[in-house]
């Protein structure tokens, strides 16, 4: 657990208070202005000013950047008082690096036992907010979350070269299986969900949506333990494999893209043109200026350490 330390602050708080407080606001202007501006003289300032005074506060994307402070938060706590819980649990998955099927049924089995309590008592739409803060979380995920943050913590506390995310390890040898896995599970959830949304009965409505939310978890846990190879990762030595990482990181957390995505709506909304090149304009004009724009905030060196 050496990567607990003040870290986490400044890449997960500093992007998230900026997000919350200057770029969200921008994001959500249009939103307004196209239900309130054409009456009125909805100033940017006004609308700032109510999001606080008024609500609600949205977080946006960023809601999960809170989450992750607060697990950093409870890691450091763990650390202090019982170091040697991590360590202990760390052993006993660097040993299960040569099972790689014990591994994935013991990783869905956590998956399983983390969601679906919440799922079925909450349900799948379910967002727990602290009063009027900028703090939701998908209530139906809080163990989920928890449990997979955790995960990576003990797996990250041995040597990930030779243990279990080894990109030539036992798990990472059989990433044709997971990706396999994968694919089945994912047909099952469409099939699953086209029985759930063209009329089925009751009683079979139940237990589809039980099944779903199974076979939404299979795939997903398939698609992890594939992860660790090379195939699956952008660690590409060439050129265009770190730009498109350094592209990808930069995304993520400066939320570009969502700003583009409002405002090219915003500006085409009106606009007597097919929709389908409605669609092109938003989409090629986010994806490029999105891009250009990350590229460029992480020439800023005040940027580039948080992201």
């Amino acid at each position: 657990m050496g990567g607990v330390s003040a870290r986490p602050g400044w890449r997960l708080g500093v992007p998230f208070l900026i997000s919350i407080f200057v770029l969200m606001p921008i994001a959500y202007y249009p939103t307004s202005c196209a239900t309130i501006c054409r009456d009125d003289d909805f100033s940017f300032l006004h609308f700032w000013r109510n999001i606080f005074v008024v609500g609600p506060w949205p977080s946006g994307p960023a809601w999960f950047l809170w989450v992750l402070l607060a697990l950093d938060a409870v890691a450091a706590t763990v650390r202090c008082f019982a170091p040697g819980i991590v360590k202990s649990l760390s052993r006993i998955v660097y040993f299960a690096r040569t099972r790689p099927i014990a591994v994935f049924a013991g990783f869905l089995a956590i998956t399983i036992a983390a969601y679906e309590p919440l799922r079925l008592t909450f349900g799948d739409a379910s967002w727990l907010e602290i009063g009027a803060l900028p703090l939701p979380i998908q209530t139906s995920r809080i163990l989920l979350y928890t449990a997979y943050f955790f995960a990576g913590v003990i797996v990250g506390a041995t040597n990930l070269k030779t243990g279990l995310l080894a990109e030539d390890g036992e798990l990472a040898k059989r990433w044709p299986i997971w990706l396999a896995v994968a694919a089945a599970f994912y047909g099952a959830i469409l099939a699953l969900v086209t029985c759930i949304t063209t009329g089925c009965r009751i009683s079979t409505f139940r237990r589809c949506r039980g099944a779903s939310a199974m076979a939404l978890l299979s795939p997903s846990t398939a698609a992890r333990c594939a992860l660790p190879s090379r195939r699956f990762s952008f660690a590409s030595r060439k050129p265009i494999g770190t730009a498109r990482r350094d592209a990808t990181v930069g995304l993520r957390h400066l939320f570009v893209a969502l700003h583009f995505i409002v405002w090219l709506q915003y500006a085409v909304y009106d606009l007597p043109l097919h929709v389908g090149v409605k669609f092109a304009i938003v989409f090629i004009g986010t994806f490029s200026m999105s891009w250009i724009l990350t590229m460029i905030l992480r020439k800023i060196p005040f940027v580039a350490r948080m992201v």
